[in-house]
């Protein structure tokens, strides 16, 4: 018997005594087996024959080509207690080796992924009720409606077109279409006019992509802001204590998603030549605030779960629970929260049930919070200073994360030197160990526990 096609080794002080039941086990034909073996109890046996299962009720299960050894009349058969079954055979591999193994560590894996298992049909489950959300259609939010207050006395905006290649303006008609398709636009009789821009938004098969935007600048300055408040992310990330399960959600289409106040469509209005004037339904990106009112909307829609199993930034949506039993019905809540209120999701952004999960700049796991390696990577790639300029700039990344560096002001005096009044610009050596430090700590950086609401705090001076 090769060790390709058994688990038992020679010496092998892992393997445990096993009685399987007889008619799901029967003998086969004899096999080049070491001479001696070593069990768990420091007896030797001499292995005679190997054994399949060719049971009817197994025959289909990777569980059936499970070999171990049978040691005749010298003592009870042997099965290796750290075998790596499937998933798909975890309900046979229970059933087997329940009472015999010593080993609990396969017990303990099949007992984990017999409740994954059921974990993952109960999420289809889930899927397969919000199905109508988790469609590939814009959704239309039936919450608020949005409005552009206009400064008093202002005059109609108008903005002459930009000239385009051509190669962007075949792909800005082809996302017209698209939009009138699915009402997110329609034609237009307005006085006002803004042009659209094509913007990049990375490659899909080697090809570039664009992404039609409205250059929306000189309406957001005839624009009465919104002082709506964004949480911050510290505020976030303090409600996750004792979480352990994550998902997150996004909306597709995002602002497409909330209807703009029939008021104010044509302030919204641009042109594309030769095709005519069109004006937006819904909530176009770029909009001054369109963050704020989604916000919002958000809060609003969102208010009862808040704090306590999920939380959102704009149109970042974050579940967490303690436990993926409790995860699924979080997850259902929230689900059914979005549908009443008329959003879709677009499912290829979403993550479901993970242990760790990227959100916002951060990783989130059962140990705490940490740095996403790809939001700190422009810090450990940033030029060495030549400039006063420059320094405010590597120092303002730096500030993003400082919570995780700890005595970062020490760190960064000398840097900060350089800002003071009056001060020339002298990068000296004292600069450089700073500069270096700062970046080498960052791959250094552990993650931070939230802390517990039922903690105290005491201010001792």
């Amino acid at each position: 018997m090769s060790n390709q096609d058994s688990f038992i080794k020679t010496n092998d002080t892992s393997l445990s005594h096993c009685s399987p039941q007889n008619d799901l086990y029967p003998k086969q034909e004899p096999i080049n087996a070491p001479e001696e073996l070593d069990s768990s109890t420091g007896e030797s046996h001499c292995a005679i024959e190997q054994i399949h299962s060719d049971n009817s009720t197994y025959a289909n299960s990777d569980f059936s080509k499970l070999p171990f050894v049978s040691l005749g009349r010298s003592g009870p058969d042997i099965l290796g207690a750290r075998i790596k079954a499937p998933i798909s055979s975890m309900r046979y591999g229970r059933r087997i080796i329940q009472n015999e193994i010593c080993n609990t560590d396969l017990q303990s894996e099949v007992a984990a992924e017999s409740s994954k298992s059921r974990s993952e049909k109960q999420l289809q489950q889930i899927f397969h009720k919000y199905n109508a959300i988790l469609c590939p259609v814009t959704g239309c939010c039936n919450i608020i409606d949005h409005e552009i207050p206009i400064i008093e006395g202002s005059k109609p905006v108008v903005v002459p077109p930009y000239k385009l290649t051509t190669e962007k303006r075949t792909d800005m008609v082809n996302q017209v279409r698209d939009m009138l398709k699915e009402d997110i636009i329609e034609p237009s009789n307005s006085s006002w006019c803004s042009s659209p821009v094509m913007v990049p938004k990375g490659n899909k098969h080697g090809q570039k992509q664009w992404r039609m935007a409205i250059d929306y600048r000189a309406l957001n300055k005839v624009t009465v802001p919104d002082r709506y408040p964004l949480p911050t992310t510290e505020q976030l990330l303090d409600s996750l204590h004792g979480a352990k399960v994550f998902s997150s959600l996004d909306l597709k289409g995002a602002f497409w998603q909330l209807k703009l106040a029939e008021k104010d469509k044509y302030k919204t209005a641009f042109d594309i030549s030769g095709l005519g004037l069109y004006q937006f339904c819904r909530v176009p990106f770029g909009l001054r605030n369109a963050s704020a009112c989604f916000q919002r909307t958000m809060d609003k829609v969102m208010m009862p779960q808040t704090g306590r199993n999920s939380c959102h930034f704009i149109d970042d949506i974050l579940i967490f629970s303690p436990t993926p039993e409790q995860h699924l019905f979080d997850l259902d809540e929230t689900l059914s929260t979005l549908e009443n209120a008329g959003f879709t999701l677009n499912l290829d952004k979403c993550t479901f049930m993970t242990t760790k999960l990227p959100w916002l700049g951060y990783i989130l796991s059962s140990d705490g919070i940490s740095i996403d390696p790809e939001k700190y990577r422009a810090i450990s790639e940033f030029p060495r200073p030549t400039n006063l300029q420059e320094v405010q700039r590597f120092l303002g990344l730096c500030a993003w994360i400082q919570r995780f560096i700890p005595g970062m002001a020490d760190i960064a005096y000398p840097l900060n030197c350089l800002k003071r009044k009056d001060v020339p610009f002298l990068w000296d050596d004292s600069c450089e160990r700073a500069f270096t430090q700062l970046k080498t700590v960052l791959t250094k950086s552990v993650a931070l526990a939230i802390l517990s609401p039922e903690f105290t705090f005491r201010n001792s001076l």
